[in-house]
């Protein structure tokens, strides 16, 4: 599938600021059918060890928010400077309209900007490897939880080398340590 974004769309993508909360948090109700990743997302944001507000993006155009990414610091077992990359919501009238991939772009591309360098991520291979992710525990990167399948717990270099230091343990933040939320 390749992105449907155009630059005719006018989606901009910025940084979310704490007076965009409440309207993310809809984003992700209506995104997920829930109110689970709203919480996280609140919960994300008031842990300083873990949230990058500058890697908390919205793309949005005259018609409102299309979709949230939230990528935060995680620490791996060999010491590479890492983020895991959740949650990703997409309002439901903007899914399948290229809005996730360009969030998911735009936010790896900052990460790397910042110095990260590997994204990791807990998600829909299919969906995650049109980015590069690839199943980590190939490089011996493991989930701070058991998940099934194994290939949903992916990895993505995005400094040239930094995989190979990557390997060990992975923690999150504490927010992310509930085994519900390593299910795939």
């Amino acid at each position: 599938m390749t992105d449907q974004v155009s630059p005719g769309d006018r989606l901009v993508v910025r940084i979310a600021t704490a007076d965009d909360l409440d309207a993310v948090a809809h984003v992700e109700c209506a995104a997920f059918g829930g109110h689970e990743e709203a919480e996280l997302v609140r919960a994300l944001a008031q842990d300083a060890t873990a949230y990058l507000p500058e890697l908390s993006l919205l793309a949005e155009d005259v018609s409102g928010l299309a979709g949230h990414v939230l990528l935060t610091r995680a620490w791996t077992g060999g010491g590479a400077r890492a983020v895991l990359l959740a949650p990703l919501a997409v309002a439901p009238a903007r899914q399948n309209a290229g809005v996730g991939s360009l969030l998911v772009r735009e936010g790896l591309e900052r990460a790397r900007q910042r110095g990260f360098e590997v994204a990791l991520v807990l998600g829909d291979p299919r969906y995650y490897g049109r980015f590069g992710f690839t199943p980590a525990r190939a490089f011996g990167i493991l989930p701070p939880y058991p998940v099934d399948p194994e290939e949903a717990w992916m990895a993505l270099e995005l400094v040239p080398g930094s995989l190979a230091r990557a390997a060990g343990p992975v923690a999150v933040a504490n927010a992310f340590m509930e085994p519900a939320l390593w299910r795939e």
